[in-house]
């Protein structure tokens, strides 16, 4: 399931996933939500639940994050790459703000009130404007291409 979740008032494409402790945003995203991000003393190991996928949480932020009714004014969230969305939202932010996911009816509810979701076509639009905003910049210093994302 899928939902927009404004961060520093930008609206970001937002998996929900019940199998992530974590919220996660794209390096990407929090450039230009101009979010603080700040280098972790301690990486935190990135595991998937496949074979060889390890990564490394690297860098953090701190930003005001708003789905649904819930206004949370200093959430934390993991800075990494990811590709498909903007961010991931985890089973603790889903809990700890009571939002209930009803996987039958695809419907997003806290306290009774209906969060609006994508559809999935509404998703491949998403995913197709993603795409169609990255553009090749100039060559930078050393001789690679930049892409940059929104």
């Amino acid at each position: 399931m899928a939902a927009l979740v404004k961060v520093n008032s930008l609206e970001a494409y937002a998996l929900l996933d019940t199998g992530s402790t974590a919220i996660l945003i794209s390096h990407d995203f929090a450039r230009v939500a101009k979010l603080k991000v700040f280098q972790l003393e301690n990486p935190i190991p990135l595991q998937l639940g496949t074979v060889g996928s390890r990564s490394m949480i690297n860098f953090g932020a701190r930003s005001h994050v708003e789905l649904g009714t819930v206004s949370d004014d200093d959430a934390y969230l993991d800075v990494v790459n990811i590709d498909r969305y903007d961010m991931i939202v985890g089973i603790l932010f889903l809990r700890k703000h009571g939002f209930i996911l009803d996987f039958d009816q695809d419907i997003l509810s806290r306290r009774g009130v209906k969060v609006p979701t994508l559809t999935s076509g509404q998703e491949d639009l998403m995913l197709a404007k993603k795409q169609a905003l990255q553009v090749c910049a100039p060559i930078a210093p050393g001789g690679r291409t930049v892409r940059a994302t929104h």
